[in-house]
């Protein structure tokens, strides 16, 4: 069988949900629990305002490209592509990945600034308000790799 760029649009696009899915899981379920269990909350604070921009950066941008390769999988495989038509024949999962998109961005440039001031100011109402509204952006962002996995299993041709 021949390389194909379908085949290689695929594999981006299935590259990038790892990406991104084993991230989230990561340093949601591993990685923080593990340092706020291990550190003092002085330390466990410095760490994670290194760690949790790269986090954000790294979640916008993967949830950028996973829309960008997921629109250019399903466009390459309309003749007339355009993206209004993708969008009213996939509009669940399109939505899905929109909304995870934007609430990625959301958190690089806003929420997620707002987090590290309220703990370098030690406010910890607004720490703990903030703080909440982002562990639940980031399970919205789980949830969406949950729902875009379904997805392929649902599309999938082994």
């Amino acid at each position: 069988k021949q390389l194909t760029f379908k085949m290689i649009s695929s594999l981006v696009n299935l590259s990038v949900w790892g990406a991104q899915f084993g991230t989230q899981l990561w340093v949601t379920f591993v990685h923080g629990p593990s340092l706020f269990r291990a550190l003092s909350s002085e330390t466990f604070q410095e760490v994670q305002s290194i760690i949790f921009p790269r986090y954000f950066l790294s979640q916008s941008i993967l949830s950028t490209a996973l829309l960008g390769s997921y629109i250019q999988l399903r466009g390459s495989a309309q003749q007339h592509f355009s993206l209004t038509r993708l969008a009213q024949n996939n509009p669940g999962i399109m939505a899905v990945l929109c909304a995870s998109t934007a609430s990625a961005w959301l958190h690089q440039l806003y929420l997620g600034p707002l987090v590290s001031q309220a703990l370098r100011r030690k406010d910890k109402t607004a720490f703990r308000r903030l703080h909440g509204l982002s562990m639940a952006l980031n399970m919205g962002g789980i949830a969406a790799s949950v729902v875009y996995l379904v997805h392929l299993a649902w599309h999938c041709r082994l």
